[in-house]
């Protein structure tokens, strides 16, 4: 769910299998034991911020949303893109990347999940382009964006990571930068991709795409 506004409960073939309460955030429930062969139900229900206003002591005429700040625009229900993705076993689950500008080096932070029955051994590696808007004209006025990836400009190995059976493990990888990315301005919002890959024994199992910019705040 890349965004719900109110409080959330997602049910897959009347078994519950999670929740969220925010408005902007997106979320991800795994719902693999919860499916069947053949056809599936899938029930979603959204309930108001204002059914959990609270008024604050000695403040009688005064409500708080919770969470703190949600709902100031009246967003209710679903309001992004939902999709149902397949995942296999061995898979990076999120990355996190840490754009030190003034140390001339790209951190990532890469969690690891190995959801299959067995230790798996695995090696991540990554490459970098510069992001390309194709959008024409307002960018806002396109439905859906346009964008492709630049040739890589920086490419890195990491170390082979022991990823236990039904786990997850964090894997850190650095490299520098150099003139090599365009630095990311409010006038000049030039933007990066990061494609992490996981190998074993040679063979790509599984690939995680992230966008950001190269900018530092201090």
């Amino acid at each position: 769910f890349e965004a719900v506004a109110g409080d959330c409960r997602v049910r897959v073939n009347e078994r519950d299998v999670g929740g969220h309460f925010d408005s902007y955030l997106p979320f991800d429930l795994d719902v693999t034991d919860a499916l069947q062969a053949g056809e599936n139900t899938v029930q979603v229900g959204v309930r108001d911020h204002k059914l959990w206003d609270r008024h604050e002591p000695g403040y009688p005429h005064m409500s708080a949303p919770y969470p703190t700040g949600s709902n100031t625009d009246g967003l209710n229900g679903i309001w992004q893109d939902v999709s149902l993705v397949r995942v296999p076993a061995l898979r990076v689950r999120d990355v996190f990347v840490k754009p030190k500008v003034s140390a001339d080096r790209l951190e990532l932070e890469l969690t690891i999940v190995n959801s299959g029955s067995s230790d798996r051994r695995v090696v991540p590696s990554v490459g970098i382009s510069a992001w390309i808007n194709d959008a024409q004209g307002d960018p806002m006025a396109h439905e859906e964006p346009a964008w492709h990836l630049g040739p890589e400009l920086l490419t890195a190995s990491g170390s082979a990571v022991d990823v236990p059976s039904q786990g997850e493990v964090m894997a850190r990888m650095s490299l520098p930068v150099g003139d090599e990315l365009a630095l990311w301005t409010p006038d000049a919002p030039n933007l990066s991709a990061a494609v992490v890959s996981l190998a074993v024994d040679g063979q790509a199992v599984d690939r995680r795409y992230v966008r950001f910019g190269w900018r530092e705040f201090t």
